[in-house]
């Protein structure tokens, strides 16, 4: 029962660090569009989403999926994050940082540069270009924390498996000893 409940947290924790990934995936797609909207000049609070999207919900997420920590959601709330769970996951998640650095290098320059500049343009050529790259790695990030809870939820069936032919060996010798014991000697 203990090992049920215990399996029952881990993947509790296992779907909220997945929906958290796939989050950060429309997060690349929802910054791109954002800077396309401060290119156009649009909406001025595009400006101020970019910002937002980009330093408080991309970043900090990516940093609590790579060494845990705070991860917050744009109700306001905030989960805590254990670190990345196993070496392939880390590694995947600092290619993703790899490609964040430029991309947010490029968002940088989206906010700060005048919308009439070449370097403007160029940074917002930039974020469009990366924004499917990072989707695909977060993509294959979201595949790698799937397979890591599958993983977890067969090694957990096999306990209880493991648990339940225990359970049945114990069950029938009780049953044939009670048999030999106390049947035998009253009938």
């Amino acid at each position: 029962v203990a090992v049920t409940f215990a399996a029952l947290q881990a993947q509790h924790d296992d779907a909220l660090v997945i929906n958290l990934a796939g989050r950060q995936r429309m997060l690349s797609q929802q910054m791109a569009l954002q800077a396309l909207g401060v290119q156009i000049g649009a909406d001025p609070a595009y400006r101020q989403a970019l910002h937002t999207t980009a330093h408080d919900y991309f970043e900090k997420t990516l940093n609590a999926l790579i060494a845990g920590g705070p991860a917050p959601y744009t109700d306001g709330t905030t989960v805590t994050l254990p670190p990345a769970p196993n070496p392939e996951i880390l590694a995947q998640l600092e290619t993703v940082r790899a490609t964040w650095r430029e991309m947010h290098a490029a968002i940088m320059s989206v906010l700060e540069e005048d919308p009439q500049s070449a370097a403007f343009a160029e940074a917002v050529t930039t974020v469009e270009r990366l924004s499917p790259v990072m989707l695909a790695q977060m993509d294959e990030t979201v595949r790698l924390y799937e397979a890591e809870a599958a993983r977890k939820v067969a090694w957990v069936q096999s306990i209880q498996i493991g648990f339940l032919a225990v359970a049945t060996v114990l069950l029938a010798a009780a049953l044939a000893l009670s048999e030999r014991w106390v049947l035998a000697p009253i009938a």
